[in-house]
């Protein structure tokens, strides 16, 4: 029988779940009105891309083409929704992820190939930019001073 308890209370908990999200659509469509709930949803589905697609082409271009939109359109929305313009987003997540691979042990080369730059010297200026030291540096780095 607890289990039987269980099972229903698990059900309800689903169908509260798809309630409360319908609900919460609805007041954000009547607070912010349709157009911005619209944008809120595409921007999620930006930053999800770039998140998935470090490695691939993020320019401007290419993300504005592939969610048909102007890239004035994009930068725009973009900005408005995370506070951040799309190409420092990227290049934090891109510079996060080549940090990470560093410290896995991939070569510093390996890193900026598979974290999407194109150049090394890019990758480098950008990489001591961000985060104070050289890729080399933060490889042999005491761990204390990790982040």
């Amino acid at each position: 029988e607890n289990t039987s308890e269980y099972h229903i209370r698990l059900r309800l908990l689903s169908f509260l779940v798809v309630i409360l999200t319908d609900v919460n659509n609805h007041f954000v469509r009547e607070e912010h009105g349709f157009k911005e709930f619209e944008e809120m949803g595409k921007n999620y589905g930006i930053i999800e891309y770039i998140n998935q697609n470090l490695y691939s082409d993020l320019s401007l271009d290419a993300i504005a083409q592939r969610f048909y939109l102007s890239k004035s359109q994009l930068s725009r929305s973009f900005k408005k929704a995370t506070g951040s313009t799309l190409w420092d987003y990227v290049l934090i997540k891109r510079l996060l992820l080549a940090r990470s691979l560093i410290r896995d042990g991939e070569s510093i080369a390996g890193a900026c190939e598979k974290s999407g730059f194109k150049e090394y010297s890019s990758f480098y200026r950008a990489y001591k930019k961000g985060f104070g030291i050289s890729p080399n540096q933060d490889r042999y780095s005491p761990s204390e001073i990790r982040d």
